[in-house]
């Protein structure tokens, strides 16, 4: 293996002498727990070597995959590696099959083979079904689980089913899970500029900063939004009264976010997140074209929604609106649009992986004393603010009927029916 760091040579070094059946490497980002587990994964493969053995990679999304593993195996090795249409790829003689587990239809795809080796990335935003699943696949005689994930609540199952019973053995008295946990400065390798500067830019008083950089599994305290629930069965689009949206404009290298709810005049106080469009930095037009295959996959027109973007990219929104999408500039008081909110319980579509990452996260900011300020922490809250510009800002459109076809007519509220500025 290429040099370690000291934290990542203790893990090692306890693996090989102990042989864990399960090895969970969890904490704060960027501090080596992928890279050692992929290693170690690449290490049983070529011990199989042209056995054509079939292992397992599990992660958010094939995507998630591609660049957080792949790319890794393909510099560490000097391959390219090209995925089937299947999502597996051939690796040392054996084959390696890929599969996204954040929905519970995953688990239907995990089935019918027998895994040698699994290697787990993002641990906490896999279904447990889908981890039950994979368990039941990988039981081949010498079979090995390699884990990674960072913090999420004391709450979810992967810390009170896993990390919790850590040392705890099999009958034969080997060891069945060994976790270790990894804090920011355990990668020796990162800079002292690249560590102050992403300390810097968390607020110390979040829960992102004891998650990310301290790597501690922790409730939010102060949370704005508690009234949400994630839901694994969504209703149709036409089912809905009025879709809206709401669309935060990223810069730089921030977010583009689009958030697609709908709402029934009946349950007003129920806005469904049916889906997200979220995209890491890039151009406007590259958003407009995944939104565009969104509204495609759920069966609506252009015509069926009304969106509130951020009024604050103009250009951009005439660009949406050249395109054909119908859209307007949003209100963005802040603390009104907030608390407009609370009064909602929102059902989010559990495939709606960064709304619910953000949602559950979401906080007051708070002073030097601990008092809760009357602004929410600005970090991590693009999918926040694309929730709250729609919301508020169209809260009171009654425009949108429902015809007897279920075809959806959008008529946006006068106040908002005037030509966007140059």
């Amino acid at each position: 293996m290429p040099e370690l760091t000291p934290k990542q040579a203790k893990v090692l070094n306890f693996y090989l002498k102990n042989d864990p059946f399960i090895l969970l490497l969890e904490g704060a980002v960027r501090a080596g727990k992928t890279v050692l587990n992929n290693r170690l994964f690449l290490r049983l493969i070529k011990q199989k070597q042209n056995q054509r053995k079939i292992f397992m990679i599990t992660g958010n999304t094939i995507s998630s995959i591609r660049r957080n593993v792949l790319s890794d195996f393909e510099e560490f090795l000097g391959i390219e590696i090209k995925l089937s249409e299947d999502n597996s790829f051939k690796l040392f003689g054996n084959t390696i099959a890929c599969f996204g587990g954040y929905d519970k239809s995953s688990q239907g795809v995990v089935k019918g083979f027998t895994s040698h080796g699994w290697l787990g990335n993002e641990m906490t935003e896999q279904h447990p079904d889908m981890i039950k699943q994979a368990f039941a696949r990988n039981s081949a005689d010498g079979a090995r689980i390699f884990w990674d994930t960072n913090p999420a609540s004391e709450e979810h199952s992967i810390y009170q089913d896993y990390i919790l019973k850590s040392g705890e053995r099999m009958r034969s008295g080997r060891i069945r899970i060994a976790s270790f946990h990894f804090e920011l400065w355990d990668n020796t390798f990162l800079s002292p500029d690249y560590i102050d500067g992403l300390c810097g830019s968390i607020p110390k008083n979040s829960v992102w900063y004891q998650r990310n950089i301290l790597g501690k599994w922790v409730i939010a305290e102060g949370l704005i939004y508690e009234g949400w629930e994630k839901i694994s069965q969504m209703p149709s689009a036409n089912s809905f009264n009025q879709l809206i949206a709401g669309v935060d404009f990223g810069r730089g290298k921030s977010p583009y976010v689009m958030l697609i709810i709908g709402l029934n005049y009946n349950q007003p106080e129920q806005p469904y997140i049916l889906t997200e469009v979220y995209q890491n930095g890039g151009l406007n037009r590259t958003f407009i074209n995944s939104c565009e295959l969104v509204f495609n996959d759920l069966g609506i027109a252009k015509s069926d929604v009304h969106i509130y973007a951020d009024s604050a990219d103009r250009d951009k929104i005439e660009e949406f609106r050249l395109q054909g999408f119908r859209i307007s500039p949003a209100r963005k008081e802040i603390i009104e649009g907030v608390e407009y909110c609370q009064t909602k319980h929102f059902k989010v579509w559990e495939g709606c992986t960064n709304t619910r990452r953000e949602i559950a996260n979401y906080q007051w900011d708070r002073d030097r004393n601990g008092k809760e300020r009357e602004h929410p922490i600005k970090y991590d809250d693009h999918c926040m603010d694309a929730l709250r510009y729609a919301l508020y800002t169209g809260r009171n459109n009654r425009g949108v009927k429902t015809e007897p076809k279920g075809k959806i007519r959008v008529t946006p509220p006068e106040w908002l029916s005037y030509k966007i500025a140059k």
